[in-house]
């Protein structure tokens, strides 16, 4: 069986190998940079969130999402690109 500590330093050597200290260097000068002109940096989005809806709407939502073949996130992913385009068409 192989280790954890197997993994983690060939890991470790991949990032070196494709540029794991360069991109840590621009992401240094980017803050540094970011503080100078008095900016906030700009936050990464993981693409993940949490939402508090009604238990009937959920329920709804699960029931489109079967209807259509989906899984509800794919489901609530589509009506929620579905309301941005509408916006951005304004």
């Amino acid at each position: 069986m192989v280790s954890k500590r197997f993994y983690l330093s060939r890991t470790k050597k991949i990032l070196n190998d494709f540029g794991y200290q360069e991109f840590h260097k621009a992401v240094d000068e980017y803050l540094e940079t970011c503080e100078s002109l008095g900016r906030q940096p700009e936050k990464a989005f993981k693409g993940q969130f949490n939402v508090r809806i009604d238990p009937a709407l959920h329920k709804e939502l699960a029931y489109h999402a079967v209807r259509d073949n989906c899984s509800l996130n794919q489901y609530v992913e589509n009506a929620l690109r579905k309301a941005v385009e509408k916006e951005e068409d304004r």
